[in-house]
């Protein structure tokens, strides 16, 4: 498949006040489906013409889209449902390129479609494609150029015979002309052609490649992604292949940006995006589009439009974006993330494996690596938090010692209560009252203060160590929360401490598999306690509010069992975010559901989250993609978007309607698993609830006809929002049919009629194939055996002759011989002479019974019956060596199997006719012999390295293969023969041993 764009990069778009594709797709995709009608979609193409226009074909035809109207461009049945590869507007009307051959649809008021080629006439014309600066279109047809003219097709130009047939073409902007061939690349400017050489270029010659302009010069894109063929770039200098290994299948289709980027769908590997830079970029597919995407479109204001598999088409505007994506950091500043707080001079700072920043109007305002010139490195930062003077105090769990503070211009080293050692800053809150709480870690590594740690308070008066009630340090601490009443939780090794001005209440941890670290708290606002037991563990608890009863309860459930909570926050309509290594979450009411990133090409694991100090979004950080933003459309209610409402069966008395829609929620990544539904009819009662994830539709019955009626659909998200305003269907019932023959008697009648008569129909037409199938059969076999016979006299003539020469040419001459010596020794006197020839005589005698018993052996091979079938094939083997000097490896697998005599003589035979073809045709140097006896079956294979041929053009004289194939299916067996050129011939020969034939007992070895 040959893909071309009806938009390449031009003048008149407003490439500057685009964004980068790439960073667009970054950003997160943001989509809206586009229906022509209220009946389900069935697009099939898409293509972008000027001026912010596409073209779309569905099952009525073709139709041009401006944004929010239809136009009908081109109602045809030669058009309806095709995927043309092309569409390009001329001065003459729109060329259209699909699978039934190269049209003009003349412009409005000149005619219908016209059929231009690539028909049977002239199959193998090519894409079209607009000449840079002018409303011409042309195409080729094998080596000849051709120009899309109102007449018809028109000659321009001729590649000459070297160039052979033209695949693809493209002109660039300098009016070059650029093509895929049989031999290669060419192009054609200034009235001369040249090669482009290339290495590996057998693996793209003829390849039908997709000609684009991108920013970093001209790609030529394969119609299927390989490992040896990735695409090729020309940077005005010359070409090299661009190399994608995660790339692999088929070429769907391809887009260029405004910007110079190109972005292509690819088999099962999905979307892929050729920076500027020419370099390939995974994109992964949003969440909404489930299938594969068949076909793309860019317009030149930069809108990306779809068409999937299923027949929707999305557009993708990248001016509104659920998802954004900050990564543009300062050399130096990590963009691993671990911990958000809000700034008091706008924004939020933001700390990282390697510094802190402040972040406020879309960009990083300050940032510090580390804390003044003779400061400490801020490395591994886990805590920031501003107090009541909007001074910045920052810890390293872990990593630092003490507490560092930053009050806008000086950095100050802040040494902790010496009593609890050396300590590190692991978390820092601030209370209702300003008081800041810190959890501390021990840094010493000695096995008696693993744990070590503790909590402090800063009140005004200076630090205060928390101790529990008998005066020790808390100990190890992880995480610290407030209540809105100034309660104090925190997160402790194997527990958890409430904190009141009464004092600390040490509470058992949560019932997570093992009693570990609690590492991080919250407390929502109604007062119910949550703890994550960490970002890369499994588990999280609930605690309820003081009043109720205070017993752990673990979070169960299908999504639940995926959440590991290393950061949780409140959205202020209740729900609840809860952010991990596996992504992001939202809660309310038990339920969780998994947030969709929407394809957004991110890092999936976030630490840090909070709610938008500026609005009603969310921050979150990344564990190495950087900042995250996400602005939510609306938590609530979802929203029912018709599928159609469709006539299915007009019955007698009642007509049958079914209506479908579909449900879209906006947070959850699956909401077809969540969605429940509820219908009505014509103001009727509501029906029940539907269960979680039920069929989207809605059989009507026994309505009346000839009368309106409407339908309503309610949906409701698994947190229990309904949405506003449901969605209503309106239809009218088809009055009731009265003709007599629609009774139901009359239609058991004439259904059983009609059964009776197709199957009678069917049973003639199946004995009329029987009985040809049987004809043909029996002539097929009659031609055989007359082939059979004619062989079979043929050859016991040709054996006769061969016996009757070698009679007569070595034992008639050796008993003539014989006979001589013989005469000779009676006519003379007893004596040396006489002695002499008996001694002649003698020998010669022994010579022609060797000659008999060769001769006899060549008819049966005696070797069978004296020495076994083993015996004899490496008799036969061995002889086979010495006579032509090849090596033979032979493995013979017999064992104690009982063979027949006529399978053991079949198989000694086709081995020699084996080795024999070998030895003349195949010119090879080593035989691999192996023959393996089972209870069912002697199997023979024989492989050589020779030059081999193609099976199917080996020559039809000769017997020695037929004869061969016919000794194995006269004992019901079989044999199949393998073989390319240049990787030798592998013969595999099978007969099957039956039980009640006389056999031939193997000697033991």
């Amino acid at each position: 498949m040959t893909l071309a764009l009806s938009w390449a990069v031009c003048p008149g778009a407003r490439a500057q006040d685009v964004p980068s594709l790439l960073s667009t797709l970054a950003e997160g995709w943001r989509w809206r489906e586009v229906q022509r009608d209220e009946d389900p979609s069935d697009f099939s193409a898409v293509r972008a013409l000027p001026g912010g226009r596409l073209a779309v074909i569905d099952g009525e035809g073709l139709w041009i889209w401006e944004g929010a109207t239809w136009e009908a461009r081109q109602q045809s049945a030669h058009l309806a449902g095709t995927r043309p590869s092309a569409i390009v507007e001329s001065r003459h009307g729109m060329v259209l390129r699909g699978s039934s051959g190269l049209w003009l649809l003349p412009n409005e008021g000149s005619g219908p479609a016209q059929l231009i080629g690539g028909d049977k006439a002239s199959p193998h014309i090519t894409i079209p494609v607009r000449v840079p600066g002018s409303g011409s279109v042309r195409v080729a047809d094998e080596a000849v150029i051709k120009e899309v003219g109102a007449g018809g097709l028109q000659p321009v130009l001729t590649a000459p015979p070297e160039v052979g047939r033209i695949y693809s073409l493209f002109f660039a902007p300098d009016r070059t002309l650029w093509c895929d061939t049989d031999q290669g690349i060419y192009r054609h400017a200034n009235g001369r052609w040249t090669h482009e050489p290339l290495e590996h270029e057998q693996h793209l010659r003829g390849r039908h490649l997709t000609i684009l302009p991108v920013q970093a010069g001209i790609v030529f894109i394969p119609a299927q992604f390989s490992r040896h063929s990735n695409g090729l770039l020309w940077d005005g200098t010359s070409l090299r292949h661009l190399d994608d290994a995660d790339a692999a299948g088929p070429l769907h289709d391809a887009v260029v940006s405004p910007q110079g980027e190109l972005l292509v769908s690819i088999g099962q590997a999905g979307l892929r995006l050729l920076d500027r830079n020419g370099h390939w970029h995974t994109v992964r597919r949003p969440a909404s589009v489930d299938l594969a995407i068949e076909r793309m479109a860019m317009t030149d204001e930069g809108r990306l439009a779809v068409v999937t598999r299923d027949g929707r088409m999305l557009l993708h505007d990248h001016s509104s974006r659920r998802w954004e994506h900050y990564n543009d950091f300062p050399p130096g500043l990590s963009p691993a993330i671990n911990v958000l707080t809000p700034a008091r001079r706008g924004g939020f700072w933001f700390g990282t494996n390697e510094g802190i920043a402040r972040f406020d109007h879309g960009a990083i305002q300050e940032y510090h690596l580390d804390a003044g010139p003779d400061g400490p490195p801020l490395f591994g930062i886990t805590a920031l938090q501003e107090d009541r003077n909007g001074h910045l105090w920052v810890g390293a769990g872990g990593h630092m010692p003490g507490a560092l503070r930053w009050d806008g211009e000086t950095w100050r080293h802040e040494p902790l209560p010496a009593s609890l050692g050396e300590v590190s800053v692991h978390a820092i809150d601030r209370g209702p009252d300003d008081t800041l709480w810190f959890t501390l870690l021990s840094l010493v590594e000695a096995d008696d203060a693993w744990m070590g740690g503790g909590v402090l308070a800063l009140r005004e008066d200076g630090w205060e160590i928390q101790r529990q009630q008998n005066g020790d340090p808390l100990g190890r601490a992880y995480s610290v929360t407030h209540e809105r009443d100034g309660t104090a939780w925190v997160g402790l090794l194997g527990g958890v401490g409430r904190w009141t001005p009464s004092g600390w209440e040490l509470l058992p941890g949560p019932p997570f598999s093992d009693l570990n670290k609690v590492f991080k708290l919250f407390v929502d606002s109604g007062g119910t306690l949550w703890a994550g037991r960490d970002l890369w563990s499994v588990g999280v608890a609930r605690l309820p509010p003081v009043g109720a009863p205070r017993a752990w309860q673990q979070m169960q459930g299908e999504v639940w069992s995926r959440v590991g909570a290393g950061a949780i926050a409140e959205h202020p309509e209740g729900q609840l975010w809860l952010a991990s290594d596996r992504g992001l979450f939202l809660a309310r009411h038990g339920v969780c559901l998994e947030v969709s990133t929407d394809g957004v090409v991110i890092e999936p694991a976030f630490w840090p989250l909070m709610p938008d100090p500026d609005g009603d979004g969310l921050w979150l950080g990344s564990l190495g993609s950087g900042l995250v933003r996400l602005r939510p459309d609306d938590v609530s209610p979802p929203r029912t978007v018709a599928r159609g409402a469709a006539l299915v069966v007009p019955g007698a008395g009642h007509g049958v309607r079914r209506v479908r829609w579909r449900t879209v929620d906006v947070w959850a990544s699956s909401p077809a698993g969540s969605m429940r539904h509820r219908t009505r009819v014509d103001d009727g009662p509501w029906s029940h609830w539907s269960a979680p994830g039920a069929a989207s539709e809605f059989i009507t019955h026994d309505l009346r006809p000839d009368a309106s009626h409407a339908v309503q659909v309610e949906s409701m998200d698994a947190f229990g929002n309904r949405e506003s305003r449901p969605l209503s269907f309106t239809f009218t019932v088809p009055p009731l049919p009265l003709p007599t023959w629609r009774e139901p008697p009359m239609l058991t009648v004439f259904s059983l009629l009609l059964l009776s008569l197709a199957t009678l129909a069917w049973v003639l037409v199946r004995r009329r194939r029987d009985l040809r199938l049987d004809a043909r059969a029996r002539n097929d076999l009659t031609a055989r055996l007359r082939e059979l016979a004619a062989r079979l006299l043929t050859t016991q003539d040709e054996e006769r002759l061969a016996i009757s020469r070698d009679l007569h040419d070595d034992l008639g001459q050796l008993l003539t011989a014989t006979c001589m010596h013989l005469e000779h020794a009676t006519s003379i006197p007893p004596g040396d002479q006489q002695d002499a020839s008996l001694s002649r005589a003698h020998a010669a005698a022994v010579r022609s019974l060797h000659s008999m018993r060769s001769l006899v052996a060549r008819v049966r091979p005696p070797s069978i019956e004296h020495m076994g079938l083993e015996g004899a094939l490496r008799g036969a083997v061995e002889e086979f060596t010495a006579s032509t000097g090849l090596e033979v490896v032979t493995e013979l697998k017999l064992g104690r199997i009982k063979i027949p005599r006529s399978a053991a003589e079949n198989i000694w035979r086709i081995l020699k006719e084996a080795l024999t073809n070998v030895a003349r045709h195949a010119d090879a140097g080593r035989i691999d012999v192996l023959l393996e006896a089972t209870s069912e079956a002697l199997n023979l294979t024989l492989t050589d390295d020779g030059r081999g041929f193609r099976p199917g053009r080996r020559p039809a004289s000769g017997v020695g293969l037929l004869g061969m194939r016919e000794r194995a299916e006269s004992l019901g067996g079989h044999m199949t023969l393998e073989s390319e050129p240049g990787a030798g011939t592998r013969l595999h020969v099978s007969i099957p041993i039956e039980r009640d034939q006389d056999h031939t007992h193997e000697r033991e070895a």
